[in-house]
């Protein structure tokens, strides 16, 4: 089992432990991605990587995994910046090389690994919960298949773009189902390397940090019995409570999200600390 391998198996552990413990999601209760954010999709489907030099190509393909991780946070509404690592492993592929107009199989003992690094962005469509999401950077191919074709690529541009659809199981906790395509391509002189997954399926374990504010008000906005208990729990405080639910939550009624903004205030005399204020935007005008 390689080091990557080794990294998906322990992260999505770690993911599985967290959904465990998490907070099951209600019904209907409202959900959008907020501050911190990451996402493991771990999967299966079909890589291929090309090698060519003056007309004569050899094309190894196959079933394997694949992986892809991401880690950011929030820069819009429902939009997310993140940087990515993804990848995909094929062990014992078949080859074909072709030549002036002919080609001959066979099949090859070894494994072909391609790992990239990059930066991307998700956006998310809510109510839904369905996502799009892209990532672009650089990439190697590496081949441990016998001579004379073991060896690793230069590096490279790569690109990966995917869809996929998710549901909460907690208050922070996403798991869905999704596909994606990826892109490698490298040259080391004389030759020319090129990377593929045709199509991938993969399960997504996504995590987006929430928050409190926001999810006081958004239990606000249905001053159930249950709400009020949950938001019991953050304000002990009977009259600051009655002014949540009576008065902010109405605010908010029709508004799926942004209910705040953040101002910098300037440095606190003495330390030299940041401050800010937090506003509710509803409360203007």
């Amino acid at each position: 089992m390689n080091r990557i391998t080794h990294a998906v198996v322990a992260v999505a552990l770690l993911s599985l432990t967290a959904l465990a413990t998490s907070t099951p999601a209600r019904a209907g209760e409202a959900r959008t991605h907020d501050g911190f954010f990451l996402r493991l999709a771990p999967g299966f489907g079909s890589a291929s990587a090309k090698i060519e030099d003056s007309g004569v190509s050899l094309e190894f393909s196959g079933s394997g995994t694949d992986g892809d991780l991401a880690i950011g946070g929030r820069v819009g509404n429902n939009l997310l910046l993140h940087a990515t690592l993804w990848g995909w492993y094929v062990s014992d592929p078949k080859g074909e090389l072709k030549a002036g107009g002919g080609s001959a199989s066979a099949d090859f003992s070894g494994q072909l690994m391609m790992s990239a690094y990059g930066g991307g962005v998700t956006y998310y469509m809510m109510p839904t919960n369905l996502y799009f999401t892209g990532s672009i950077g650089m990439a190697t191919l590496s081949s441990e298949i016998e001579d004379p074709f073991k060896g690793e690529s230069d590096t490279g541009f790569a690109y990966t773009l995917g869809i996929g659809k998710e549901w909460w199981v907690g208050n922070s906790w996403g798991l869905g189902a999704s596909g994606s395509f990826s892109y490698f391509s490298a040259k080391n002189q004389p030759y020319q390397y090129y990377g593929y997954t045709i199509f991938v399926a993969e399960v997504a374990s996504t995590f987006n940090e929430q928050l409190l504010l926001k999810h006081l008000i958004t239990k606000a906005k249905t001053g159930t019995l249950h709400n009020r208990r949950l938001a019991g729990r953050h304000v002990a405080h009977r009259p600051t409570a009655d002014k949540l639910f009576q008065e902010v939550g109405p605010q908010f009624a029709t508004r799926k999200g942004g209910y705040t903004r953040i101002l910098k205030t300037g440095h606190r005399k003495g330390d030299g600390a940041e401050m800010a204020r937090i506003e509710l935007i509803a409360a203007e005008g």
